[in-house]
């Protein structure tokens, strides 16, 4: 931060507040990415066995 007036200030509260909603979109994306690699799993192996059955 200057003393500048051309130069905008930086305002600590709002960085924070972004930077707590940016970190809870992450964790959300995160955890819908286990979701989603835990149904491909399960499909991947209901597929395996399928195979074996109609052989």
């Amino acid at each position: 931060m200057s003393d500048n007036p051309g130069e905008p200030t930086i305002d600590l509260g709002y960085i924070g507040l972004a930077l707590q909603r940016l970190i809870s979109e992450v964790a959300s994306l995160r955890d819908d990415m286990h979701v989603l690699t835990a149904i491909v799993q399960r499909l991947d192996n209901s597929q395996g066995r399928m195979l074996e059955e109609l052989r």
